[in-house]
């Protein structure tokens, strides 16, 4: 897991909401180039072999096979890189800029007006 979890400061851990928002943030990972090819790639086919496996927890019953993909959700979320999951908190992933501004614009350029004043 990763040792630094400055991304989720000020937001719960945990609950139905965290998973949720687990999910999406995983989603995003699943297509950054930034996260590791391997885990991009175990994690989800492990859970989806399992979804489709015959042996079940809960015959029946899909709970089981929604928790594991939530599961997995919420360990690629935390074992990805640091840098990927802030921006995939941010709502975009580490390899596009925004639609809006230039890939090389950071974002920190205020435009203004200015005058000179002579004292």
């Amino acid at each position: 897991m990763n040792g630094n979890s400055t991304y989720r400061a000020g937001r719960p851990n945990g609950g139905f909401f965290g998973l949720i928002r687990d999910a999406g943030v995983a989603w995003r990972l699943l297509w950054d180039p930034a996260v590791p090819g391997l885990l991009r790639l175990v994690l989800p086919i492990l859970a989806l072999v399992y979804w489709f496996s015959p042996l079940d927890l809960m015959p029946g019953l899909p709970f089981d096979d929604i928790a594991i993909l939530l599961l997995a959700a919420r360990m690629l979320v935390s074992l990805a890189p640091d840098d990927s999951v802030r921006k995939a908190y941010a709502g975009g992933s580490a390899s596009s800029a925004p639609p809006n501004r230039p890939a090389g614009d950071d974002g920190d350029v205020i435009d203004t007006t200015w005058r000179i004043v002579d004292e």
